[in-house]
């Protein structure tokens, strides 16, 4: 499911911060929320149709990582399914899985 603008049924973003730890992530929700989510973008990235989405599920609760494994690709050169397939394709699937894996264990998401 592919998304490159932001949904009106979802709030404006509400960022908390960014962290770069094993893999660049933007952070909604406080610390003291109930869960602890990853939240894996599309080809087109962490857009406002996901920080859209974070932040509703932050409001219900959950703090939530919207993890960017494009971030060392930089930004798309333009916003077509051709070029984010192409930035896509040169993911690192293995290393970006791993790098998934140990944010995930040390941040400690649940979902």
């Amino acid at each position: 499911m592919c998304h490159g603008a932001a949904s009106a049924y979802f709030p404006s973003p509400e960022l908390e911060g960014m962290i770069s730890a094993e893999l660049e992530a933007l952070v909604f929700g406080t610390e003291e929320a109930s869960r602890t989510i990853a939240l894996l973008p599309d080809i087109y990235g962490p857009n406002a149709f996901y920080q859209g989405l974070a932040t509703h599920l932050a409001r219900l609760g959950a703090r939530v990582y919207l993890l960017n494994p494009f971030a060392d690709l930089g930004e798309l050169s333009e916003v077509t399914r051709e070029a984010a397939f192409a930035r896509r394709n040169r993911v690192r699937d293995k290393d970006t899985v791993d790098r998934i894996e140990t944010f995930s264990q040390s941040h400690g998401v649940t979902g």
